[in-house]
């Protein structure tokens, strides 16, 4: 089996159970907090920005205001995280390196967590990381 073909079956599998576990639990302060702000959009918060409150304002439009339709978009973020940071590492190091990479990431307790509540951050590294690669890609 090539590499790449493990990754994303690797990625498919986390992501199915992630999605499994979205309604376990009640939303918690900055999730519920987060869902109030997806009910009256506006271009900015006095925190942070809009994003999370669109994000969320999609899924809850698809699955209901509810915990699966809240969290929807962390795992299948987390899911993004992990693909676009197995491209990278291959890019930079080489197939091998991008598994590892990706298995690293998703043994963390703090990405895991991330990727079953819907917080700023899972928004926040997807695009952290779809930012790095893009501009590696045109420095290359």
């Amino acid at each position: 089996m090539s590499t790449t073909r493990a990754v994303w079956l690797f990625v498919a599998a986390l992501t199915a159970i992630r999605l499994s576990l979205l309604a376990a639990t009640n939303l918690s302060f900055d999730e519920a907090h987060y869902w109030m702000w997806s009910e009256r959009l506006a271009p900015a918060y006095f925190s942070k920005g809009p994003g999370i409150a669109f994000a969320i304002r999609a899924s809850t439009a698809v699955f209901g205001a509810n915990e699966f339709g809240v969290r929807f978009f962390s795992p299948v973020l987390a899911a993004g995280t992990s693909l676009l940071l197995f491209y990278f590492a291959s890019r930079l190091f080489g197939a091998t390196a991008g598994l590892w990479a990706v298995i690293a990431l998703n043994a963390t307790p703090i990405f895991n967590i991330g990727a079953v509540v819907m917080t700023i951050d899972a928004l926040s590294i997807f695009f952290w990381i779809a930012a790095m690669f893009t501009f590696w890609l045109a420095v290359e």
